[in-house]
């Protein structure tokens, strides 16, 4: 299995690095994927936990998130770039999504690791991904 944050950027243009925002300390890239410019920036602690604790865990996955090999929701590619889920799951093409995604995940790399141990402490990568719809069949 491929790493979830790998993936080509051939539709993406990216600044070289995730930049700091002095002001606020918080890290930000701009990205540009099918003629838009996206902002995406870092959530903050209060954001993160604010998201978590609207999680749910019996949602079904939306098209966007079974698209894209990554165990980061749209919740929270939503809250770093200020697109919608519509938006997502309708305007961009899978290699534009995995550039979104893919983004997200290097200017909330504390947030992608910890999701990435939640994922891995309750096994929650092969049930999403077993059925391709999202769907946990586990009992």
């Amino acid at each position: 299995m491929c790493s979830p944050w790998g993936g080509r950027f051939l539709l993406a243009a990216r600044s070289s690095s995730p930049r700091i925002n002095s002001d606020a300390m918080i890290k930000e890239e701009k990205i540009k994927v099918a003629g838009i410019d996206i902002d995406v920036r870092e959530l903050t602690v209060a954001e993160i936990d604010k998201l978590f604790a609207s999680f749910a865990i019996d949602r079904q996955a939306t098209l966007a998130e079974r698209l894209i090999d990554s165990p980061i929701p749209i919740e929270v590619v939503t809250a770093a770039t200020g697109l919608g889920a519509e938006e997502l799951n309708t305007k961009f093409s899978p290699s534009g999504l995995n550039d979104i995604w893919a983004a997200t995940a290097r200017v909330n790399d504390f947030l992608s690791k910890m999701i990435g141990r939640y994922e891995s402490i309750l096994g929650l990568s092969e049930a999403s991904t077993e059925s391709g719809s999202g769907d946990s069949s586990a009992e």
